[in-house]
């Protein structure tokens, strides 16, 4: 059993009973660190839950790591745009204190976004390429921490 919890019987289980115990472990994957997610044909996948890093340095290289590869196609023409437009923008505000929290916004929004909604947009795709829960990471027990 290990780490996970036991998935044997999801695997061939139909799939609105795989559904409606998806819908009630919700609450559990929010707590949880890894997930396990399978597709009919076999295929499984790996799903850590949190915020990324990675995402929030370079999103297209972590999207591309997650197999997402529309994602990362987007995500890079996303960066190339807005590192042509930002700076334009920029030079239209007018004051060096107007300039220096539009920055230090877009860098906040800029980082912060993707880094937390990665795992968020990883289990939608995943969910809606046709991968359900098998198996989650329990939380950690109270004695642990």
């Amino acid at each position: 059993m290990g780490a996970f919890a036991h998935a044997s019987a999801w695997h061939n289980a139909p799939a609105s009973a795989v559904r409606s115990a998806n819908s009630s472990k919700e609450y559990v994957l929010a707590m949880a660190k890894l997930a396990i997610y399978m597709h009919t044909s076999g295929d499984s996948v790996l799903h850590r839950s949190g915020f990324s890093l990675l995402a929030a340095l370079a999103l297209p290289v972590w999207a591309l790591r997650q197999r997402l590869y529309k994602t990362a196609f987007v995500a890079l023409l996303v960066q190339l745009l807005l590192m042509v437009l930002v700076p334009r923008l920029s030079a239209q505000l007018e004051g060096d204190m107007t300039r220096a929290i539009a920055a230090l916004l877009y860098l906040c929004l800029y980082w912060a976004v993707p880094g937390l909604f990665a795992s968020w947009w990883h289990r939608h795709v995943l969910a809606r390429t046709g991968y359900f829960l098998v198996a989650v990471e329990p939380p950690p027990s109270p004695a642990t921490r």
